[in-house]
């Protein structure tokens, strides 16, 4: 639920004594395919402060569209796109999880080509309903360049079938972040506009700067030590804490 928090300016926090951290999170990519009328537009909903007003736009300024759906660890609404190019992440899961997930998948949509709006959003809705609440959009160019399946043996996904993205998946991609913890209430524009009434973390890659849940961000995250090793990461020991 949105509330009225206090959004910090990502320009000013100060990252010199941050940690450096790398992302390893275990994902389910559900890729959305190139929907008929491309999907609704995507616009925040009903009740949002900035309701009806677009979540994501055209480089010509129209609204996009495809399916809008929310992110429960952030209190964000997200968009992906309806045109066969992107993909629903859902994150921080277990192997259990992710094939109970695919399972439910394939019981919805035999195939996963021609899965439509409301078929995704009883997918979501299953998700939700196993504690699977922090979902995002992607592009599927950027998870072939980020992301591998889990599962070694599975070939590589294509760009040309984008039913091959759906599964299991971990981020490889050797990025450092810079990271800082705030402990007090905080609302950051991110990608989507962000929200963590008890706080969070921050991170940026030198580029883009958003939010990270606390628990997300310790159960996929790894420290990036001084001599190159990843080791697991406890967020209130190793991320320090930055005031705003």
């Amino acid at each position: 639920m949105f509330q009225n928090l206090i959004q910090i300016d990502p320009s000013t926090l100060d990252f010199s004594k941050s940690a450096d951290i790398l992302n390893r999170s275990k994902r389910f990519v559900l890729p959305v395919p190139a929907l008929p009328d491309g999907g609704e537009e995507l616009r925040y909903p009903s009740g949002h402060p900035k309701q009806g007003t677009p979540i994501y736009t055209n480089k010509d300024g129209s609204v996009q569209k495809g399916i809008v759906f929310a992110n429960a660890t952030d209190s964000a609404w997200q968009g992906v796109q309806g045109n066969g190019k992107e993909a629903i992440i859902i994150n921080d899961l277990t192997p259990q999880q992710a094939r109970c997930l695919l399972a439910k998948v394939r019981e919805i949509a035999p195939d996963i080509s021609t899965i439509t709006p409301h078929q995704i959003q009883e997918v979501l809705s299953f998700a939700r309903s196993q504690g699977l609440v922090d979902m995002f959009d992607k592009d599927l160019e950027s998870i072939a360049k980020q992301m591998r399946f889990v599962d070694d043996s599975t070939p590589s996904p294509s760009l040309a079938a984008p039913s091959t993205f759906l599964g299991y998946m971990e981020v490889s991609k050797d990025t450092v972040h810079k990271a800082a913890r705030l402990s007090k209430a905080f609302a950051i524009q991110g990608p989507v506009l962000q929200q963590y009434p008890n706080g969070g973390v921050v991170v940026t890659d030198g580029r883009y700067t958003w939010g990270l849940d606390s628990g997300v961000c310790e159960r996929n995250w790894v420290l990036k030590s001084w001599t190159g090793d990843e080791v697991p990461l406890l967020v209130a020991r190793d991320i320090p804490e930055i005031s705003r």
